[in-house]
């Protein structure tokens, strides 16, 4: 998150059109607020309630064969950072 914040400061400091700074930081900042979101939940989430949902992962992937997959988190990761762009 740093480093995007960090590419939106330097924008506003080098681009002297609204129009080119807006279509520029869009990106940015809608992979800001993806990772921020991402941040909230997990902070809203019981310990708890985190080693649930990894058990019950943990046991469909055991009942269907299923290893886990980084490049599928990645990809999560990516829609999520996607939906926010749209929508903003």
């Amino acid at each position: 998150m740093a480093r995007f914040q960090a590419q939106v400061i330097r924008l506003r400091q080098v681009e002297a059109h609204p129009a080119n700074y807006h279509a520029a930081a869009s990106g940015f900042l809608a992979d800001i607020d993806c990772m921020q979101l991402e941040v909230r939940e997990y902070w809203s989430t019981h310990p708890t309630e985190l080693e649930a949902d990894s058990q019950h992962v943990s046991e469909s992937r055991d009942q269907q064969n299923v290893l886990p997959n980084k490049d599928l988190q990645a990809s999560a990761y990516s829609v999520c950072c996607a939906s926010a762009s749209r929508c903003a």
